[in-house]
C-alpha cells in the first residue's frame, strides 16, 4: 500500500521511515538523527522512537540531535550538551539532567516525568532520586501510595 503513494502522499512518520528504510539499506554503522522525532503526532512519535531504540539495540549506534530532554532521555546511554559549540556537559542522562539548573542557564529543561518528580519531591512526596520516566514514575508513586497514608509526606492523608 505505501510503496504504491508518492512519498509526498506520506504521513510525516511514514516519511522517516522510509528515510531510514533508504540508509539503513545502504548498512551503516552509525545514524546520525537530527530531531527526528519534530512534528509527528503522539503515535508516530511513539512509533518512531520505538524505531531508533530497536535500531539501537540491533547494534547500530545512533546520535540524536534534539532539544526534547524527554526524547534524550528516553532514548540516549549518554548525552553531549553543547553552549557555543563547546561541551557543557557529558555523561549518562541522569548525571546530566542531576544539574537542572545548569541546563536551565543554557536554555533547556529536565524531562517532563524528572519536572513532575522534582516538584513532587520539592512538596515533600518521598520518592527516590533516580531520573525518571514516564513508566518509572508512576511505579514509584503507585507503590508509595499502595503502602497507605503511613508512608505519604507529613499532613496530609
Amino acid at each position: 500500500e505505501v510503496q504504491a503513494k508518492s512519498p509526498f502522499e506520506l504521513s510525516g512518520g511514514q516519511q522517516r521511515r522510509v528515510a531510514l528504510a533508504g540508509v539503513l539499506a545502504m548498512g551503516p554503522s552509525t545514524f546520525v538523527l537530527d530531531e527526528p522525532a519534530a512534528g509527528l503526532d503522539p503515535a508516530a512519535r511513539a512509533d518512531l522512537l520505538s524505531l531508533i531504540t530497536e535500531l539501537h539495540q540491533g547494534g547500530l549506534t545512533m546520535v540524536v540531535v534534539s532539544h526534547s530532554m524527554s526524547t534524550l532521555a528516553r532514548l540516549c546511554d549518554r548525552i553531549l550538551v553543547l553552549k557555543e559549540g563547546e561541551q557543557f556537559a557529558l555523561g549518562t542522562p541522569e548525571e546530566v539532567f542531576l544539574h537542572a539548573g545548569d541546563l536551565k542557564s543554557v536554555g533547556l529543561g529536565l524531562p517532563a516525568s524528572q519536572r513532575l518528580a522534582s516538584s513532587l519531591i520539592d512538596a515533600g512526596i518521598p520518592l527516590g532520586s533516580s531520573l525518571y520516566g514516564p513508566d518509572s514514575l508512576a511505579d514509584d508513586i503507585a507503590a508509595l501510595y499502595h503502602k497507605g497514608p503511613a508512608s505519604r509526606c507529613r499532613g496530609k492523608a
